[in-house]
């Protein structure tokens, strides 16, 4: 609407809508007319619109402006930081009409001479683009998840394997293994792009790549091996030929191995781990890292803390905004001292949970922690996080995190790079020199559970946890439904080979805050 220059009071409605549609973690498309009206932003002429695409009724009004929209300029606006305004510069004034017109302008430096460019814009655009395209067609393992589960009950007899099977974080493709007997599948809502005598492939619902194998041998196997990464079964001599039973305890037992769980089947040193000692979803005691409407989130303090309630944990750490997040309504000073009085009620009427007021505390530019020194004394918990000017060399960061690390007042490093999967990467870092400085100064490094971050890298957690760093895992929930996504932060835990003892808050209450104090 923005690009063909709409009503922009039209525009802003929309662009309300999705900010708050965008918190809830949950189908718009299940909730009723009037539900919907209910979701703060979501207006009675959204909502009219979101039933319309329920219903696959055809919308003039959009439709029309799709038509008038190439596909590769629709593609440019999905490129992160890239707004209406500027993708209309680079479509109608530089005539670049698709990803690989404005790659190959950035490359030869074209984009740099444009009138409102330069050679740092420029940069900053290719890097965008580049993830872009490298990230289009792949999924979430969250957003892929309830497609797997589809496709998996739909096809009984389809053995799931590879990178799903791992759930790794992020799914190009999703394959499955068919014994020839049941070769080969029906599905529907799957659009066909390879078709052979041993292999389909396709995208299914629009959304998920999938592709399918015929099993000349034994289907359970044949997943069997491939749900390994390449140079585990080169390290571990894993295949067809020497595993043998009918379930996959027997073929460990063959190979004279402890089971592996599917997510550590990337790494050639989980036959070390123990099974057992791994963290598990019960094993989360408390939600650490909750936003209520006091910021950015959806839903009130209440109604964050009776959630909480309902799925028995035995504490809540609400941690807003602080007062520099203007993006985000950050807490003023009275504002936080409002929200004390507001907890101090509620911990008055409930027995059944502890809550806890903290803050996700900016980590200002100059590493230095959002509130003057005196004023953060009046939290429970305070997580540090950067939200702002993330454009960041290595050393530029790595000072910056370790100014905030050795700050007195913090106790938790929150989504550490940055990043945000298949949009935006993060930050490079010294983790030696971070995790060095967490460890001197008593500092915890979260997993941030939001599917989209998962922030501490799995990949990383051993060596947190050889230097003793413990790592809460966090659902930087923004919404009751956002408290679901622990389980995501726990699945890449245990890819990590994250052990329950360094999971801080599978600690109860009284301990939890306890380790934190400096």
């Amino acid at each position: 609407m923005e690009l063909h220059n709409e009503n922009p009071f039209k525009v802003r409605s929309f662009q309300n809508a999705y900010s708050s549609a965008k918190k809830l973690n949950e189908e718009l498309l299940s909730k009723s007319k009037e539900d919907l009206t209910l979701v703060p932003g979501i207006g009675k002429s959204v909502a009219a619109f979101i039933m319309d695409l329920r219903e696959n009724k055809p919308v003039p009004s959009f439709e029309k402006l799709v038509d008038l929209t190439p596909e590769g300029i629709r593609d440019l606006l999905q490129v992160k930081g890239m707004g209406p305004k500027r993708v209309l510069t680079l479509w109608k004034t530089l005539n670049i009409t698709d990803i690989d017109q404005l790659i190959n302008e950035c490359e030869s430096g074209n984009l740099a001479r444009a009138k409102g460019f330069g050679e740092k814009t420029q940069q900053e655009i290719l890097e965008k683009a580049l993830l872009f395209k490298e990230s289009k067609g792949k999924l979430l393992y969250s957003e892929a998840e309830k497609y797997l589960e589809i496709i998996s009950q739909s096809l009984p007899h389809a053995f799931l394997t590879g990178e799903a099977l791992r759930k790794n974080q992020i799914i190009s493709e999703a394959h499955w293994i068919i014994d020839s007997a049941y070769w080969p599948p029906v599905l529907y809502d799957l659009k066909i792009t390879e078709h052979s005598d041993e292999s389909i492939a396709g995208v299914f619902r629009d959304e998920l790549s999938v592709r399918f194998s015929k099993s000349t041998q034994n289907a359970s196997k044949t997943a069997f091996v491939e749900s390994f990464t390449p140079i585990v079964r080169e390290h571990l001599s894993i295949s067809e030929n020497n595993i043998t039973g009918t379930n996959e305890d027997d073929y460990f037992h063959s190979l004279g191995i402890s089971p592996i769980i599917p997510e550590l089947r990337w790494d050639i040193n989980a036959r070390n781990y123990n099974v057992d000692r791994l963290v598990k979803n019960a094993d989360i005691k408390g939600l650490v890292h909750c936003h209520t409407n006091y910021s950015d989130g959806v839903n009130s303090l209440q109604e964050m803390i009776d959630q909480a309630r309902n799925l028995k944990y035995e504490y809540i750490v609400i941690t807003d905004h602080s007062k520099s997040a203007g993006y985000a309504g950050g807490l003023s000073e009275e504002r936080v001292l409002q929200q004390k009085r507001e907890i101090d009620e509620i911990r008055a009427s409930v027995s059944d949970i502890v809550i806890y007021q903290g803050i996700e505390s900016d980590i200002l530019s100059d590493g230095s922690l959002d509130y003057d020194n005196d004023f953060l004394h009046n939290f429970d918990v305070i997580i540090a996080s950067v939200h702002s000017v993330l454009n960041m060399d290595e050393n530029k960061a790595t000072t910056r995190l370790i100014k905030a690390i050795e700050h007195p007042a913090t106790n938790i490093l929150g989504h550490s790079t940055g990043r945000l999967l298949l949009q935006r990467k993060g930050y490079p870092l010294n983790w030696e020199k971070i995790f060095d400085a967490c460890k001197a100064n008593k500092v915890a490094i979260e997993l941030n559970a939001n599917p989209r971050r998962l922030d501490l890298d799995f990949t990383l957690i051993r060596q947190a946890m050889d230097k003793g760093i413990m790592i809460p895992i966090n659902p930087d929930a923004h919404s009751t439904q956002g408290m679901g996504d622990v389980k995501y932060g726990v699945i890449a835990g245990r890819a990590g080979g994250l052990t329950t003892d360094f999971v801080l808050n599978a600690l109860p209450a009284r301990e939890f805050i306890s380790k934190l104090k400096k």
